[in-house]
């Protein structure tokens, strides 16, 4: 969740995030979608593979939200879950 006053610029890097993703430069994403209800959003992140997901996290976008999460998320609202496809 955003901290209050920080949605919009938490959106636009999400976005540029979002960009990257979709385009040829990270090849091994096969989905990256931006989910929002009311004030928490959700991340919907599928690769081909681990080194798809380890250049990822290698990208300059990546980076800053690294960078910046802090000042733009309330504290223990980022959070991580591995889900598995089963039909």
């Amino acid at each position: 969740m955003a901290k209050p006053g920080k949605m919009d610029e938490l959106l636009a890097l999400l976005k540029t995030m979002k960009a990257l993703a979709d385009s040829d430069a990270e090849p091994g994403v096969v989905r990256w979608e931006i989910l929002k209800v009311g004030d928490e959003l959700t991340i919907l992140e599928q690769y081909a593979d681990v080194p798809a997901i380890l250049a990822h996290i290698e990208t300059a976008p990546f980076k800053e939200f690294q960078a910046k999460k802090d000042d733009l998320l309330v504290e223990g609202s980022l959070s991580f879950a591995f889900w598995e496809e089963v039909a």
